[in-house]
């Protein structure tokens, strides 16, 4: 009896199959893990944030770390320099 079909109460009989002949389901080329994100993203987590804040002193610790005000941040192309800040090193 337990070679048998086993019968379900809407389903025709189903064989007991093993792993070997079960195929594998393909992965879409997007959600593979190819060496982590390569293009920019477009939202920053909030200790990005809070660090990009503090760097312009728009933030301070007694402030809080709710309903920070926006920022703005773009990923430059390779040989771009970026915008020029008073008081960084060169």
């Amino acid at each position: 009896m337990q070679n048998e079909a086993k019968i379900g109460a809407d389903r025709a009989p189903v064989e007991s199959q093993s792993r070997e002949g079960v195929g594998t389901m393909s992965i879409d080329k997007s959600l593979k893990k190819g060496g982590g994100l390569v293009r920019a993203r477009n939202v920053l987590s909030r200790a990005e944030r809070i660090a990009l804040l503090q760097e312009d002193d728009r933030w301070k610790p007694e402030q809080g770390v709710f309903n920070l005000p926006k920022t703005k941040y773009r990923k430059l192309a390779p040989g771009q320099s970026g915008p020029k800040r008073p008081g960084a090193p060169a």
